[in-house]
């Protein structure tokens, strides 16, 4: 895999992209009640931190459970989000 593996956060674990300049996450909605739920996540994450939007560039099936795959710009935080 091109992606070098990072971290887990609280709902997916977090890989470096190839180009360095962002990260990828992989999730498979078990914080949300519903997918619909977790896209409109996606909306209003996008919508008030518009530096670190999500871009979803498809789905992945784990184990036969169905995950978003989203990459998003990766940045170095003073803190924790």
């Amino acid at each position: 895999m091109p992606e070098q593996y990072l971290t887990r956060g609280g709902e997916s674990p977090v890989y470096l992209d190839k180009d360095s300049a962002h990260v990828i996450k992989i999730n498979d909605a078990i914080y949300y009640a519903t997918w619909l739920e977790y896209f409109n996540s996606l909306v209003l994450h996008n919508l008030i931190f518009s530096d670190t939007a999500y871009a979803l560039i498809g789905f992945i099936d784990l184990k036969n459970v169905l995950h978003a795959v989203v990459r998003q710009p990766f940045i170095i935080a003073d803190g924790q989000a």
